[in-house]
Formats: C-alpha cells, sequence, structure tokens
C-alpha cells in the first residue's frame, strides 16, 4: 500500500479523504499544520507528500529542506500545489498571489520538491498522485 501525507487546508484536506476513498492502493494521513506535518511526516513515512505552497506558518522551501534532511524521507515525493485564494477580487491582489506561486515554486523546487502542480484541482489530485503509485 502507498502512503502519502496531504498538507493544506481543511478543504483540500476534506476533497483529498473523499478522492483517496476510491483509491484503495493509497493510505492517507493529514495534517493541516506545518508542525503536525512534520511529525506525521515521521511517524508515517509516507511515499508521497502533497504540499501546499503557500502554507501559513513556515516557508514551504524550508519545510521541505526540514523533511529532507531526515534520512527516512529522502526518497519520499514531495508534490507541491497551491490554492487561489477566492478573496482575490482585483488584479492586483491576484497578481500579488501569483507571484509569490512564482517565486515559491522555484524555491521548493530548488529545496527539493519533485513536481508543481498547479492551482488544486480534484481531477488533478487524483491524476497525478496515480503517477508515483508503487506498483506492488
Amino acid at each position: 500500500m502507498n502512503k502519502i501525507l496531504i498538507s493544506g487546508s481543511l478543504q483540500v484536506i476534506s476533497s483529498c479523504q473523499e478522492l483517496l476513498k476510491k483509491m484503495p492502493e493509497w493510505k492517507g494521513h493529514y495534517s493541516s499544520e506545518s508542525e503536525s506535518l512534520f511529525r506525521e511526516a515521521l511517524t508515517c513515512n509516507p511515499d508521497v507528500i502533497f504540499l501546499d505552497l503557500l502554507m501559513p506558518q513556515i516557508p514551504a522551501d524550508e519545510m521541505i529542506k526540514k523533511l529532507k534532511s531526515i534520512p527516512e524521507l529522502n526518497h519520499t515525493v514531495i508534490l507541491t500545489y497551491y490554492v487561489p485564494n477566492p478573496k482575490a477580487q482585483d488584479h492586483f491582489a491576484i497578481r500579488a498571489q501569483m507571484i509569490a506561486v512564482q517565486y515559491m515554486k522555484i524555491a521548493t523546487q530548488e529545496a527539493g520538491a519533485r513536481e508543481y502542480l498547479g492551482a488544486f484541482s480534484p481531477n488533478l489530485f487524483s491524476d497525478l498522485i496515480n503517477t508515483y503509485r508503487k506498483e506492488t
């Protein structure tokens, strides 16, 4: 069985939980905070970590460096995504988020993330995590 650790908002976690119910080859672990993300990663030793680029408590690239410093997590695949800000109504707010996303996309890949998936989408999640499923 493949293990995935999903980090993000409660809405993203809930959506992923529903999707994983239809994917018995995956066992989900979840975290909505950076401190619990690190603890959960150490406990479950996931095959894949699904990480929000714009996580609130710690920059995502710092979290990736911290995770990759643990030898047991060296081969863990880290996939990054972002959630568009639904409150961003004006052009400047949307542009500011996209600048932050582009910066963190580069920083997280330099820190060891495998792939940037773009804006969170349930369909994208299902399709792409199966790319990283280990055959058992």
